[in-house]
């Protein structure tokens, strides 16, 4: 999903909203999720502003003031760090202009997430129409969980995404789901039963199969034969975990059988059994079996 900086339609010019170099960006990395930005932001203002895309706004660092009217209906808000503001698809600014505050003298700082509508359509049934103007523009709203994922997404990109492709869509689709069941008109309906026992143990011996490779949850949903979303909340019901959390223990259980063989180097048992560097490998090694795999080759 990631690709070129978020822009948005400014007076007239698809552009960055943000002028200056952004501080963090995943087009720049092999993230997988939902487009993400982390920018500086500094006093501004257009004639007009257009969001192509759904749009989150947190800001992080001191807050940012923000005017505007819209459908001739005027706005102001203060939005803190912390706060999440949705800017729908569609949505037009017209004018619009913001000011930025930092305590410090520095400027404020926010990170951006755009919600493409091929993306929310798969979790939410438009009925013909874009579920993204479904979603109700909201100012400095308080969502803990909605922030915490944002968070956790700018820092596995920051990172330079060690959890691979499967961590970042289960982030993305998470936030989605968060986004659709709380602030789309229509909200989404879990469902009640898992998987059949026939189509787990496929997806598991598939998994078992291609511990090595990128795995995405469209790979798993393909074997299953449903949408990623449905898919992920299914398997969630059928085995207690999330299919991240499942693929990353398989790692680390084939990862001990390996170190026990000692025949291959702590790196090389990292890169088969699908981990991006020897670093992440110890690290979730370590959170999963309560030492490190250069102990656990030693006590096995």
């Amino acid at each position: 999903m990631a690709g070129k900086r978020l822009q948005a339609l400014i007076d007239g010019r698809l552009q960055a909203p943000v002028s200056a170099p952004p501080l963090l960006c995943s087009a720049e990395t092999s993230w997988s999720g939902l487009p993400l930005e982390r920018n500086a932001c500094y006093d501004g203002g257009a004639s007009s502003i257009i969001f192509p895309y759904t749009e989150l706004v947190m800001v992080t660092v001191g807050d940012i003031r923000v005017d505007y009217r819209a459908l001739g209906t005027g706005g102001r808000f203060t939005a803190g760090a912390g706060s999440v503001t949705i800017w729908p698809a569609g949505h037009e600014s017209k004018p619009a202009s913001w000011t930025a505050h930092h305590d410090e003298g520095g400027a404020a700082e926010m990170i951006r997430i755009q919600l493409d509508d091929s993306a929310f359509e798969q979790l939410v049934p438009t009925h013909g129409h874009l579920i993204s103007q479904k979603v109700a523009q909201r100012s400095a709203i308080q969502d803990a969980p909605l922030a915490s994922l944002m968070r956790l997404m700018a820092d596995e990109i920051a990172e330079g995404c060690p959890g691979g492709r499967l961590f970042g869509e289960s982030l993305s689709l998470a936030m989605e789901a968060h986004v659709a069941t709380r602030y789309a008109a229509h909200c989404i309906e879990a469902p009640k039963d898992g998987l059949a026992q026939p189509v787990l143990a496929d997806v598991l011996d598939y998994i078992r199969t291609n511990l090595g490779s990128d795995l995405a949850i469209a790979d798993l949903a393909a074997v299953a034969n449903m949408s990623s979303h449905h898919f992920s909340l299914r398997f969630k019901r059928a085995v207690g975990v999330t299919p991240h959390q499942w693929v990353t223990r398989a790692r680390v259980d084939e990862a001990a059988l390996l170190l026990k063989a000692g025949r291959t180097s702590i790196n090389e048992v990292a890169l088969t059994v699908g981990f991006t560097s020897q670093s992440h490998f110890t690290y979730v090694f370590r959170c999963l079996k309560g030492t490190t795999p250069k102990r656990y080759r030693k006590m096995s």
